[in-house]
């Protein structure tokens, strides 16, 4: 029902928001006022703290259609705001396509790469939109080609960190230091568990 009632009160809520606003920003305030006064006459009684927590039930129902009347002002706000983005969106021109090869200059300055980061490159060059539409996605066309570059660069590293791996176990097998395995545990120890 208040759902419904909401949106039905929406578009009225959108026109009067700036006003509204600080309507229920004053009224708010004489409410959080009026309630603090009442609060500080509790303290004053002998049962205070009955006086009290029936006051703090009074003040959320005082204020919660203010709350929702805020929320809605917010909702119509926010929808409103979105309107105008996609409105803005689609009145927008196109953005001037780039060639192809200024996108590609970056990856050719890399220098060799592995495979999967030459892939990694292409993918993101064939990615709609993502180097070939101009103005922020070239940004991210380099930003992506860096990235790949320094994929290139870990991966590289990494097979000379195996390769001295290899050569290393290679120099132990030859040396006779050949890695011996850890002793199988005997039937005593296994007993004590």
């Amino acid at each position: 029902m208040r759902c419904c009632l909401a949106l039905l009160i929406l578009p009225v809520l959108a026109w009067a928001q700036p006003g509204e606003r600080e309507r229920l920003a004053v009224e708010r305030q004489g409410l959080v006022d009026r309630f603090a006064a009442e609060e500080r006459a509790c303290q004053d009684r002998f049962v205070v703290t009955a006086c009290v927590d029936e006051l703090r039930v009074r003040r959320r129902a005082a204020l919660e259609p203010l709350r929702e009347r805020e929320l809605a002002l917010d909702d119509a706000g926010r929808r409103q705001r979105a309107n105008d983005r996609q409105a803005a969106r689609m009145a927008r021109p196109p953005a001037p396509s780039t060639s192809a090869s200024a996108v590609v200059e970056p990856a050719a300055e890399m220098g060799p790469a592995p495979a999967h980061a030459a892939a990694a490159i292409s993918a993101t060059l064939r990615e709609p939109g993502a180097a070939l539409a101009g103005g922020g996605h070239t940004q991210r066309a380099l930003q992506a080609a860096e990235r790949a570059r320094a994929a290139a660069q870990r991966a590289e590293q990494l097979d000379a960190a195996q390769a001295d791996l290899a050569r290393r176990n290679a120099q132990r097998a030859v040396g006779g230091k050949a890695a011996t395995t850890l002793p199988v545990p005997g039937a005593a120890s296994t007993a004590r568990r």
